[in-house]
């Protein structure tokens, strides 16, 4: 009995080896994207939320050319004082200017 076992096991094909398993890449999570590039004063001024104060800007002929020009001078909470803009919200365009352009 156990000759006929070790005969029909001899017998038998080999098994064949098991498949590599496949490599799956691991998703990363997406980027966020950048926020939108800002255009002209207007745009700096809604990421502000200080959009309120377009037509005063206009009004002094000032521009982001303008604002970034007074930073670097170290003059532009003045200049936004004159305009009107109260502490906070001097604070929050500076915090913008920055993100646009930042001091070299």
């Amino acid at each position: 009995c156990d000759a006929a076992l070790e005969a029909k096991g001899a017998a038998a094909a080999p098994e064949p080896e098991a498949a590599p398993e496949p490599v799956v890449a691991a998703v990363s999570e997406p980027v966020a994207a950048a926020p939108a590039p800002v255009e002209d004063l207007a745009d700096l001024l809604r990421a502000a939320r200080l959009g309120e104060f377009e037509a005063t800007f206009a009004a002094e002929k000032v521009g982001v050319a303008d604002l970034v020009e007074a930073r670097d001078a170290g003059d532009l909470g003045e200049l936004l004082a004159d305009c009107g803009l109260k502490a906070g919200e001097r604070a929050r365009l500076k915090r913008e200017l920055a993100k646009l352009r930042p001091v070299l």
